[in-house]
């Protein structure tokens, strides 16, 4: 077995977790530090000088009491922002996540796709230059779901999802766009909730997609030496918050993997840094 690597997830909230369990599920040999940044929680609301000045300092106590091998920023309002600044400053792998918009236009029968995603993550520049090197041919909707976010945070928090909310939501996308054939996630908290938006998308014969496995993909790219075993045992997952909580209900998403777990509350407070 190869030696195990030390890997950060970073996100303002609970959306890294359909990252973490993919890499969970896939077997990959490696140790978790995910941190949830709940004290600015979400990230949406900070300008981009707020967003880069404090996830600098944060990743700076993750290097100095960690020492990752490889960081993934789980969150597709962040990555865009962050990532050259991350990559001139340490010498590590960092992977950002790209709205699945390139395999959705390949997927796409109707050449009609629909992408959710925040309201950060529309109005970034980043998303349309996607849209016109990989989908010229298709009509892409870009819809603004933030209540989404929150539906996928109480659902961690509650095991319990807002249906009428969820499907109130889902009803008013495909009546307004019935041409869709293809549903992109294109925001890390949203695939929490695919299963349930599978679901309602059954009938209608629409694809859900998101970046997850993609992430866990490129992982094994950068670090071949981080072996992908199903047999092997499941890595230690530490949850690191910046607020004063323990993110005891992240643990549970993830108890089925039986990872051992530790938890780290109120990192990096106004005391120490951001």
């Amino acid at each position: 077995m190869n030696q195990k690597i030390k890997v950060v997830i970073y996100d303002s909230g609970a959306g890294g977790l359909s990252i973490t369990r993919q890499l969970i599920s896939r077997g990959v040999y490696c140790d978790l530090f995910y941190l949830a940044d709940k004290a600015a929680f979400p990230y949406g609301k900070l300008s981009e000088h707020e967003l880069l000045g404090r996830a600098m300092k944060l990743m700076q106590h993750c290097q100095a009491q960690f020492a990752p091998d490889l960081v993934i920023v789980a969150c597709n309002t962040a990555s865009t922002l962050l990532l050259p600044h991350l990559r001139k400053r340490w010498n590590i792998p960092f992977i950002g996540v790209v709205p699945a918009i390139k395999p959705a236009a390949a997927l796409s029968q109707s050449k009609t796709i629909a992408v959710l995603a925040t309201e950060a993550t529309i109005q970034r520049p980043y998303i349309y230059e996607l849209i016109d090197e990989h989908a010229k041919h298709c009509h892409v909707e870009l819809l603004a779901c933030p209540n989404l976010v929150a539906l996928s945070e109480e659902f961690i928090r509650t095991g319990v999802v807002d249906a009428e909310a969820l499907h109130e939501l889902l009803r008013r996308l495909f009546e307004a766009h019935s041409k869709v054939d293809t549903l992109v996630l294109a925001c890390t908290h949203f695939p929490i909730l695919k299963a349930h938006i599978e679901a309602f998308t059954e009938n209608l014969a629409v694809r859900v997609i998101d970046s997850s496995d993609a992430i866990v993909n490129r992982f094994v790219q950068l670090q071949p030496n981080a072996a992908i075993d199903k047999a092997a045992s499941s890595p230690q997952v530490t949850f690191i918050n910046t607020a004063a909580e323990r993110l005891s209900h992240y643990a549970d998403y993830l108890s089925e993997f039986q990872c051992p777990v530790t938890f780290i509350e109120h990192f990096a407070d106004e005391k120490k840094a951001p």
